[in-house]
């Protein structure tokens, strides 16, 4: 898998994390955020995935480099969710939830 592939697999992990916590927020009537734990390590997240760990770590440089996140002490922030679905090629509208929507509010 080349390092391109490995950025739109890990980014859209981290995208489908995050449409399911703002779901579980939603439902608790919790304002939505744009922060939560993240207890992999580079590691686990490349067992996981089938990728090699320099593969994860170079993804996640690429990541923070465009300032779509930040992961620090396991916790990840995302700092641009547009751009971010952009990289993962992730299209919330099939999720039919407006706030999902590339315009809408998380």
């Amino acid at each position: 898998m080349g390092l391109t592939s490995s950025v739109t697999v890990v980014t859209d992990i981290v995208v489908r994390r995050l449409t399911t916590s703002c779901r579980r927020l939603s439902r608790s009537g919790l304002i939505f955020i744009l922060e939560f734990q993240f207890p992999l390590t580079q590691r686990e997240l490349a067992d996981l995935l089938g990728l090699s760990a320099v593969h994860v770590n170079r993804t996640l440089q690429i990541l923070r480099g465009q300032n779509l996140v930040e992961l620090n002490h396991r916790r990840l922030k995302v700092c641009n969710r547009v751009g971010l679905y952009e990289v993962a090629e992730f299209d919330p509208r099939y999720l039919k939830w407006p706030a999902f929507s590339a315009g809408g509010a998380i």
